[in-house]
């Protein structure tokens, strides 16, 4: 008997991690990417959440949002730029531990003119079940319906149901089973239609499972409430505001956090919080400046609308009162050094060009700064005694960094050649960085696509034009009078 039971338990393979799951990121509109995923192989113990991360090209990986406690497979990413290209990666988890990543998918938000995401599902041994998503671009007219067509040869189809009401699912019935069916749908207006959508196969068999009960029925958070921008210092504003009111039935994960300056269109300061702290605080900022926020609520659903706004003005920075003179020592013991400002503000002459940048900057001082035509960058030397930050206003005129469509691109920004993190405002005339520099930095390197060009050059030029009129002038000879 003891001899059966230790059989039994050495046949027993112990829980692992899960297999890393199948991912497919779908456009669905010039703001929305939504991602499905399937995981095949759960390590022995159940799947009890997922991880989803993604980057925007050409930056690294961040994390989106992290599903605890929920095996939902899909998640909508909304409020995204129709102009960015975006690539996501998928973990699973179990109690033993997170997954390999899944395959990489990638999308570029934009609008969709066909019904997009069809799937067919064999849920018995008669049936299919298919489901979609609407087209985004509708013409400003309403969808009446979806039309579902069967191919059944190269460009060759039959109509299914003509028209099945504006539900985005529908059930096909009577079918043969061990036969495999593909289907399309296209969207019906009051005027006109879609082209047909992507294909979807499925087979019923004998094994085909009845369709899982579906999860509640959760949504989108409420907005966040009563947001305050508060400024702290001239290059500091805190946020705070009240958590939704109603969650959509599931839990708060983060919050999503935008701003502006002026009029210009907001920009992400943070995509997701990932946490449940209701306040923030934005850092690096240009002194005497208004800013206004915004922040939007996430739970495993997606994105909620924005909340209220709310602004704030970073004070001027005061001007430093000199320190009194002070009175004879007693002894000889020398005085302390006096404790250096907490941030100065001056210019720098850009070598070789007629550019002077003004800056602030704490915990160091810049040395010099030189632009560089052949990679269109901006090299800027400095000494640093502590962390800080530098605030840096760049000239359109001196580098910019533009798409092929004339639209702003971001800069890439070295800080002793590792990557940096920076905040950016942006004016028709220049571009602000606020750039977190660590003590022990020398140099910043700062690439756009576009610089001004150097001095040499156009003194090169110059002394050319020169020399050519001193050859003319000695070929001229006055010709004498007899």
């Amino acid at each position: 008997m003891i001899l059966s039971i230790l059989s039994y338990a050495e046949g027993q393979s112990s829980p692992t991690i899960p297999a890393a799951p199948t991912l497919t990121a779908t456009a669905v509109s010039s703001s929305q990417i939504n991602l499905l995923w399937t995981t095949t192989n759960n390590g022995g113990s159940p799947i009890t959440g997922y991880k989803i991360e993604y980057k925007i090209i050409p930056g690294g990986y961040s994390l989106l949002v992290q599903i605890n406690g929920n095996t939902t497979t899909t998640y909508s990413h909304t409020g995204l730029q129709s102009d960015k290209y975006y690539v996501y990666r998928i973990f699973a988890i179990n109690s033993i531990g997170t997954s390999a990543p899944s395959n990489e998918s990638s999308a570029v938000p934009s609008k969709t003119y066909t019904p997009t995401a069809l799937t067919a599902i064999a849920v018995s041994p008669t049936q299919i079940n298919l489901s979609w998503i609407a087209p985004s671009e509708t013409y400003g007219q309403s969808i009446t319906g979806y039309e579902i067509e069967r191919k059944i040869a190269a460009d060759t189809y039959v109509t299914v149901v003509e028209n099945t009401g504006k539900a985005t699912t529908y059930s096909v019935t009577g079918l043969t089973t061990g036969t495999t069916y593909t289907f399309v749908v296209s969207a019906h207006f009051s005027i006109g239609g879609t082209s047909r959508s992507n294909e979807a196969s499925a087979t019923p068999t004998t094994t085909s499972a009845p369709p899982p009960t579906p999860p509640p029925s959760n949504t989108v958070p409420n907005p966040p409430g009563s947001l305050i921008a508060t400024a702290a210092s001239p290059t500091k504003i805190n946020l705070s505001w009240i958590a939704p009111s109603n969650n959509g039935g599931s839990a708060i994960t983060g919050y999503k956090i935008e701003f502006k300056v002026g009029s210009v269109s907001y920009s992400v300061l943070a995509q997701n919080t990932g946490n449940t702290t209701t306040s923030y605080s934005h850092v690096g900022l240009i002194a005497d400046t208004t800013y206004t926020y915004r922040v939007s609520a996430i739970n495993s659903v997606g994105t909620s609308n924005p909340s209220g706004e709310d602004s704030a003005t970073t004070p001027a920075p005061s001007t430093p009162i000199p320190p009194p003179t002070p009175m004879p020592a007693p002894t000889p013991t020398p005085m302390p050094p006096p404790i250096p400002a907490s941030s100065s503000i001056g210019r720098i002459k850009v070598e070789n060009t007629d550019f002077a940048l003004r800056y602030e900057i704490s915990g160091g001082e810049l040395l010099e700064t030189e632009v560089d035509v052949e990679t269109n960058s901006l090299l800027i030397k400095i000494h640093t005694t502590s962390d800080g930050v530098l605030i840096i206003p760049l000239p359109r005129t001196l580098i910019d960094a533009k798409t092929n469509q004339n639209a702003d691109d971001v800069f890439y920004v070295l800080v002793n050649g590792e990557e940096a993190s920076f905040t950016e405002t942006t004016t028709s005339n220049s571009r602000t960085l606020a750039i977190d520099i660590p003590d022990g930095t020398t140099e910043i390197t700062i690439y756009g696509t576009q610089v001004v060009p150097e001095f040499g050059a156009l003194t090169s030029l110059v002394l050319i034009i020169c020399m050519v009129s001193i050859v003319v002038i000695a070929k001229v000879r006055t010709i004498p009078k007899y």
